[in-house]
């Protein structure tokens, strides 16, 4: 692979908290920052990104109409 195709794929990468981002592949991503073993060009990075995101809002709203019924609310 050439230099400039380095520049053009991305990492998803994420932090404790939950935050996703993209990272290039030529790069040792931050302190306190993790690779979810996704590649891609921008776009695929970005839409990977968005997946998880959407995975992750319906995780929680199960979780809280969970919580709510097991509460009584």
């Amino acid at each position: 692979m050439r230099l400039a195709d380095y520049r053009e794929y991305f990492h998803v990468i994420v932090n404790d908290m939950k935050c996703y981002s993209m990272w290039p592949i030529d790069l040792v991503p931050p302190p306190g920052w993790t690779l979810t073993g996704f590649v891609g060009p921008l776009d695929a990075a970005l839409n990977q990104i968005a997946e998880l995101w959407r995975t992750a809002l319906a995780r929680a709203e199960r979780n809280d109409h969970e919580d709510r019924t097991r509460s009584g609310r």
